[in-house]
């Protein structure tokens, strides 16, 4: 491996700095000798675990920071080497296990040993670099979840019950079919067409090869305009290594990505494609000719797979037997 300097770029994140609202973030990758140098930012509510090795860094435990992975795993390693000369003396067996355990961290920290990490964060303010970006990170998985009662006192969080309703009403609407909406944009009045994106709605853009998964926008109903500016910021706030001191080619590539994003929120890049995508069948985009057909608007109706049934808690509802149960 290349030397690389010891100093690191520390930042206080606090637990309660703007925790996101309803999803969290749970960040897992399969990490190699070239992705030890990957900027990552942890806050004070986020856990870390290395399942092959068993080990777990709690929520709370640590400060919040910005490092590298070969960072994170360092700061590990010096915590559990810190009290190890006065447990030699106390009690040896332990001492030499965790010197065991060390030199296996040690062996990940320095690329030695391929291994997974899972940073997972209650408010939602924790980020692994993505170098690929916009583009999906083949090592990388990212899981959106609601937060529990627990993780929401820990965070001093007190949602309201009201909008713990409206996410019950949301999610028991569901279409018999998925649909997918495809609309060419030829004019820039497309941009001020409503629409409504589902949290289960997956947004794809063939010209800027880009795609975005279901539950990373929520459900918005607003203008085609507004769902590209809600991207936008949604690609600032995930990757913020890409615009500050990140490699120049990750940096340009990310830059590259929002200025074309632009031309298209601003009307100046036309006959772009935007796919929205729902197996849920929630998500609609306007119809500027109705009662006409949309010459630049497709609707596909289709039927879901066994998969998206699964995503969608589908399999699991019981559609039958509800007679039965009442009158027991």
């Amino acid at each position: 491996m290349e030397e690389k300097t010891n100093e690191l770029l520390f930042k206080d994140i606090d637990a309660d700095d703007e925790p996101q609202t309803n999803a969290v973030e749970s960040l897992c990758m399969n990490c190699h000798e070239n992705d030890l140098n990957r900027q990552v930012v942890k806050s004070d509510s986020a856990s870390f675990t290395i399942p092959e090795l068993e080990f777990e860094s709690p929520a709370f435990s640590q400060k919040g920071e910005l490092t590298t992975i070969e960072g994170l795993l360092g700061r590990a390693i010096t915590a559990l080497e810190q009290d190890q000369p006065v447990r030699r003396i106390m009690d040896l067996d332990n001492a030499v296990k965790i010197d065991d355990f060390v030199a296996q961290l040690t062996k990940c920290r320095d690329g030695n040993r391929k291994f997974t990490l899972h940073l997972d964060d209650s408010s939602g303010n924790s980020f692994i670099e993505n170098p690929h970006a916009p583009k999906e990170d083949p090592q990388m998985t990212m899981v959106y979840y609601r937060r529990n009662a627990e993780q929401n006192a820990q965070l001093g969080l007190q949602p309201a019950s009201q909008t713990e309703e409206k996410q019950e009403e949301e999610e028991a609407g569901m279409e018999p079919h998925g649909t997918r909406l495809t609309l060419r944009i030829t004019d820039p009045l497309d941009l001020n067409r409503d629409l409504l994106k589902s949290e289960t709605c997956e947004v794809y853009m063939p010209s800027l090869d880009f795609h975005i998964a279901a539950g990373t926008l929520g459900g918005r109903f607003t203008t085609l305009e507004g769902l590209l500016c809600n991207i936008k910021d949604q690609l600032k706030s995930l990757n913020p290594f890409g615009f500050g001191d990140s490699p120049a080619e990750f940096s340009a590539k990310m830059k590259t990505f929002i200025t074309n994003l632009d031309k298209v929120i601003n009307g100046e890049e036309m006959n772009v494609l935007i796919t929205l995508d729902d197996p849920a069948g929630n998500s609609y985009i306007q119809n500027l000719y109705a009662p006409d057909p949309d010459p630049e608007l497709e609707i596909v109706h289709y039927p879901r797979t066994k998969e998206q049934e699964d995503d969608l808690g589908i399999s699991d509802m019981k559609t039958e037997g509800y007679e039965e149960d009442n009158q027991s």
